[in-house]
């Protein structure tokens, strides 16, 4: 289901991604309803099955994030992501090769993540644009009312 941000939001992950040199954006909330995290906005996208999925927060990229509440950036070269390169629905169906993936929170509750990542090129990512993505998903969360949860 794709979600309404508003034109500043999309400007600001828009910019975000022209800025990072990524090749996809995405948000995922998780819903009241059913419990599981659901693509709500996406840019870039290369598969017409990534504003369908969905999936509980111990599966894929949302393992790491609400395991430990924090930025999980990775590389599909890295031995200890690679399992997850392979396994997980949002990143095959992307085919993404290097991944940030930050936390959304709203009155301290984990809610969902701001992911944005690479096709083409394995890279780390360095300090500074972790940074960025982190103060764009904090500028999300604080506007997290304008947006529904229940999906």
């Amino acid at each position: 289901m794709m979600q309404h941000l508003s034109p500043a939001e999309e400007h600001a992950l828009n910019q975000m991604q022209l800025s990072l040199n990524t090749d996809f954006t995405a948000i995922l909330l998780l819903s009241k309803t059913d419990g599981k995290l659901h693509v709500i906005f996406h840019i870039g996208s290369r598969s017409k099955r990534t504003g369908k999925l969905s999936f509980k927060t111990n599966e894929g990229i949302a393992e790491p994030v609400f395991k430990s509440g924090r930025v999980f950036s990775a590389s599909f070269n890295t031995s200890h992501a690679a399992p997850l390169f392979h396994s997980c629905p949002l990143l095959l169906a992307e085919r993404l090769t290097s991944i940030i993936s930050v936390p959304l929170f709203q009155s301290q509750s984990l809610i969902g993540l701001l992911l944005t990542g690479t096709r083409y090129h394995s890279r780390t990512f360095h300090h500074n644009e972790i940074q960025h993505v982190q103060k764009e998903a904090s500028n999300l969360s604080s506007s997290m009312p304008t947006i529904p949860i229940v999906i």
